[in-house]
């Protein structure tokens, strides 16, 4: 029996199979990208616990979480109170996103980290202890 895990998996490795974009092109947008802090680093430094908030719209096991969020604010406000990183859900198609109210990737307000997942440049960074 197959689960929404199992579904999510199948359409994303439906969607790497017919992306027709060049992936040498996609290796040089990365290495164009801003430098990114291993997610073990952003979680070890301090010494204090150290948390990754997730912004989300909607879940595929929950349906509907918060049709009308903001994950640009939401992330800033995670990053204000102090998670080590911020995962931005970003696919459309099992979590509701909406693109132009992606939060950019890299830092948010407070300097703590916002990483992008699903079908989007992935960028990570957190503040120095």
């Amino acid at each position: 029996m197959a689960t929404y895990l199992d579904d999510i998996l199948a359409a994303h490795r439906r969607a790497a199979a017919d992306d027709q974009r060049s992936l040498s092109g996609l290796i040089e947008q990365a290495k164009a990208m801003a430098p990114t802090v291993p997610a073990a680093d952003a979680l070890t430094a301090g010494d204090r616990l150290a948390v990754i908030a997730e912004v989300k719209r909607a879940s595929p096991s929950k349906g509907d979480l918060h049709p009308n969020l903001n994950p640009a604010r939401l992330a800033a406000t995670y990053g204000e109170a102090g998670a080590a990183m911020v995962s931005v859900l970003t696919d459309e198609d099992f979590f509701a996103a909406r693109r132009p109210t992606w939060p950019p990737p890299g830092r948010v307000s407070s300097g703590r980290c916002c990483a992008r997942t699903s079908r989007s440049p992935r960028a990570t960074c957190a503040m120095p202890g």
